[in-house]
């Protein structure tokens, strides 16, 4: 199996995105009269953005299928988040198995985007 070649600037950029965002979006709520659903919403496609970029970077570097490079990063990322989610929250959803794989998916198709581009460069 070949390698998947993520640099740690990679990771970096993914994670200031995601951790960025996030506090960015929370202020905001906490301080405008920003609605819940809405805070949930852009809190949603801030890391849905995320994980763009870590699948759209993921795919330019690799030289496997775009889609299997997207899967493992993609699932890796949601496994990390699971998990943190349930150490500390404590419960399991079908909504939150929903969300990572929109996640997975969106890192999937991302990477494919990214291995397309590479390939017509």
């Amino acid at each position: 199996m070949k390698k998947i070649h993520l640099s740690w600037k990679d990771i970096g950029i993914f994670l200031l995105i995601l951790i960025l965002s996030n506090i960015l979006i929370s202020t905001i709520y906490l301080y405008t009269s920003l609605s819940l659903n809405a805070n949930n919403t852009l809190l949603l496609l801030a890391t849905s953005i995320s994980f763009a970029y870590l699948g759209f970077r993921t795919g330019k570097k690799t030289t496997n299928k775009g889609y299997i490079s997207g899967l493992i990063v993609g699932g890796i990322s949601t496994f990390i988040m699971f998990i943190i989610s349930i150490i500390l929250h404590n419960y399991f959803s079908l909504f939150k198995i929903l969300y990572y794989a929109l996640l997975i998916l969106i890192t999937v198709v991302f990477a494919i985007i990214g291995i397309n581009l590479k390939k017509g460069s």
